[in-house]
This record gives structure tokens, C-alpha cells and sequence, in this order.
């Protein structure tokens, strides 16, 4: 059972000179991950798929290594601080909290097996045995309560080469400009995601909580019911849109929202 954000957009990013980084990204945010039934690990997937290149990846700031096509390899990985892996033309990025690092599991190899096992609309192909040279990329989150991240924080970018990649992780994930990457994790209470002048923040309780430090602009959001909140920054103010996740659209409500800004609004005509 996980909270999650998914915040896609098509940034059609852009470097200092002007070249094209990454058409799209999509940035993906769990908390509060936990399991019904006690006594194994939990895991979010984060892709598996079949593996049509080499795999590269760099790993808390090391060298990068490669695993080649035609080369097994099941690695459990603690990632300290943001690191990417790439293969077929597809990126991703996982961040770690700052106090705790995250299990990543990476595992590629040839499996054979029966779709029929998997599916049962293959029972008409039920003694087919294929194999598959597989990719699978995931967190592992322990055992519920002991002591692991029970959080996520990663990106996916489609379509990207493995220079654009490292451009991106290079340019928006570890710098500190203003149109850097922010993710906000305020004690699984709100989670949240800063970009290129968004914020996108969803809050979780119903209760009163605070999102603060939310992009280079420290910005500071309360709210008192599970909403999420998209807000563009723009030279005439702050743009939000705001959706009840606590209510159907039929339902009259009321939010409370409170912002460390002097606002006012052109036309608001609530109903």
C-alpha cells in the first residue's frame, strides 16, 4: 500500500546553448509503503523489460560500469546519493533520501519459462517455453518496519540517449540553479516534486500539514485535507490548481490553503 505521485510532463529541456536535453521525464514519488501481510520484503518495480543493449549505470558518483548484452548480472545496490542506469534508450534516475539510502536490485538475464503460467489467456499456447534476455530494475523496501526506506524518489526519462541522460542527471538533478530538480519529502506526510517553475505537491493527511522549502524559491505550502496541488510560477504570480482527493467532484468542500507569499487573485468565484 503506497501513496504515490506521478508528475509527467514533456519539459522539452534545454542546455545553456540552447540544445535539446530530453523531450519528456516522468517523475515518480511513494511514501508510506507498507504490506498487509508480514514476514517478506516489499518491492516497487521500476521496469522490466526485455534487454536489447548494454547496461550502464554510475553509481553514487563512481566510475560508470557497463554489464554487455550477452552478461548476467543480480546485483542488490545501495544508492547513497542520485544515480542513473540506462539501457535501450531508456534512463532512470533514483534519488535517496538524504538520511537513508535505497535498495536498488538489478537483475538481467535469459529466462525461460511459460507465458501460460503468467497468464492464463496463454492457455491456448500452453506447452510454448520461451526465453526472454530480461531487464528489471527495482527497490527493495525490506520488511515493513525494519528500519529500510519505505519511500521512493526516481525518474524515468523515454527515448533518451545515454549523453542526454548524463547531460540531464548532470544539469538538473545535481545542480543548484533555479531550474534544477526539487523533491521534498516531509515526513510522509507530504511528498512533492520541484521543476522548471512547477511545484507539484500532494498531501496525504487530514490534518493541517506543511510542505516547505518546495523549489530554489523556499517555497512554503500548508494544507488541511489530501489535495494536490500544481503551481506554475509566472511573472504575474503564482498559478495554482488545486484537486480534493477526499471527495467526489458532486461534493461542496472547502480547502484551506496557506502559502508564504502576499497573494491576490484577479476573479475567484468559488462554488
Amino acid at each position: 500500500h503506497a501513496v504515490a505521485a506521478v508528475l509527467g510532463a514533456a519539459f522539452h529541456d534545454r542546455d545553456e546553448g540552447g540544445h535539446a536535453l530530453v523531450k519528456d521525464a516522468i517523475i515518480c514519488l511513494g511514501n508510506s509503503i507498507t504490506d498487509t501481510i508480514p514476514g517478506g520484503d516489499v518491492y516497487t518495480t521500476i521496469n522490466q523489460t526485455e534487454r536489447k543493449t548494454d547496461i550502464h549505470y554510475q553509481l553514487n558518483g563512481t566510475a560508470e560500469q557497463t554489464i554487455a548484452l550477452n552478461s548476467d548480472i543480480t546485483a542488490n545496490l545501495n544508492v547513497s546519493s542520485a544515480s542513473w542506469f540506462w539501457q535501450d534508450s531508456i534512463g532512470y534516475i533514483v534519488i535517496p533520501k538524504t538520511t537513508l539510502a535505497t535498495s536498488i536490485v538489478l537483475k538481467a538475464k535469459v529466462t525461460t519459462g511459460n507465458w501460460a503460467n503468467l497468464d492464463e489467456r496463454n492457455k491456448a499456447n500452453y506447452n510454448t517455453t520461451v526465453s526472454v534476455n530480461v531487464f528489471q530494475l527495482s527497490i527493495n523496501h525490506g520488511v515493513p518496519g525494519a528500519g529500510k526506506d519505505d519511500s521512493y524518489r526516481y525518474l524515468v526519462l523515454p527515448s533518451v540517449s545515454k549523453a542526454d541522460l548524463i547531460n540531464f542527471y548532470n544539469q538538473k538533478v545535481l545542480s543548484a540553479d533555479s531550474n534544477s530538480l526539487y523533491i521534498n519529502y516531509n515526513n510522509a506526510e507530504v511528498i512533492s516534486v520541484s521543476y522548471d517553475g512547477y511545484t507539484a505537491a500532494f498531501f496525504t493527511q487530514k490534518k493541517n500539514v506543511k510542505a516547505s522549502k518546495l523549489g530554489a524559491d523556499s517555497l512554503s505550502i500548508s494544507a488541511d485535507k489530501p489535495v494536490v496541488l500544481l503551481i506554475k510560477r509566472k511573472p504575474s504570480g503564482l498559478h495554482f490548481n488545486v484537486s480534493d482527493l477526499d471527495n467526489t467532484f458532486t461534493t461542496v468542500n472547502e480547502i484551506a490553503i496557506g502559502v508564504n507569499r502576499a497573494l491576490k487573485s484577479a476573479s475567484f468565484n468559488p462554488t
